[in-house]
């Protein structure tokens, strides 16, 4: 296989530069090299847009790459795509928290304080963030549910309803990456899923972003007509403290 002569061509625009290669050959080496390459994989020519294979005279094939930059010369910081390398992709997800982790969460959202006859209602009902009373307060006072019992021999204690009456979790809005890698068979795709599932681990691209710690949410292995595709996800943790590693393993 050869570079073609006059097989060279470069133009520029305003939106970038463009860049063909044309390589000449016999058929199933020329062939090989082909298949080697993916659309949108990247060199130091640029984004790989379009690749054809195609008969030249005889015994002779060829093969033409067209590669592109942006307008500033630069290009994308993109994976390899060739087996074994990791792609990434980012996107917005959803966990629902329990209200107390709300950043100025107070008890008297989604608790009721039960206050004994002839107690008034204590400045600390307006400032709790949880449920802890001193052994003085619990004398008088006691943080329940709606609907629950409580009285003594002074008779029965009466109840301030919660502020936020049926709220008890909250939509937090976090990140999930999609990792996903190419394989030649279903074995090496499947080893790349395996022991990964709700196990507290880190994706190999973050897109910068920090704090916290990661939690792989799905795995799946499909086969794409050319290649086993295995893809990962993991789901940033909700606040910065990470996931509870009393409830979730490390990934080994």
């Amino acid at each position: 296989m050869w570079e073609k002569y006059q097989g060279f061509l470069r133009s520029a625009s305003s939106d970038g530069t463009t860049t063909k290669y044309t390589f000449q050959g016999p058929k199933l080496e020329l062939q090989e090299f082909f298949d080697s390459l993916y659309i949108d994989s990247y060199s130091e020519h640029g984004r790989l847009k379009s690749k054809d294979f195609s008969q030249d005279e005889g015994n002779i094939w060829l093969c033409e790459l067209q590669y592109e930059t942006v307008s500033n010369g630069d290009y994308s910081e993109a994976l390899d795509y060739s087996f074994g390398k990791k792609s990434a992709s980012l996107r917005g997800s959803l966990l629902s928290l329990d209200l107390s982790t709300a950043a100025n969460y107070l008890t008297n959202w989604n608790y009721a304080l039960y206050i004994a006859p002839g107690c008034k209602i204590p400045a600390f009902w307006k400032t709790a963030k949880n449920t802890e009373l001193s052994e003085a307060d619990a004398q008088n006072y006691v943080w329940g549910k709606v609907g629950e019992e409580h009285s003594d021999k002074r008779g029965r204690w009466r109840c301030i309803f919660p502020r936020k009456p049926g709220v008890e979790s909250i939509d937090y809005a976090t990140y999930s990456i999609t990792e996903s890698t190419r394989f030649s068979n279903q074995n090496s795709a499947g080893k790349f899923c395996a022991g990964k599932l709700n196990k507290i681990g880190f994706p190999e691209v973050t897109f910068g972003i920090k704090g916290g710690n990661w939690k792989c949410d799905d795995a799946s292995v499909s086969w794409t007509g050319e290649y086993w595709l295995a893809t990962l996800t993991w789901t940033k943790s909700g606040g910065n403290k990470g996931w509870d590693q009393s409830l979730y393993e490390l990934e080994e």
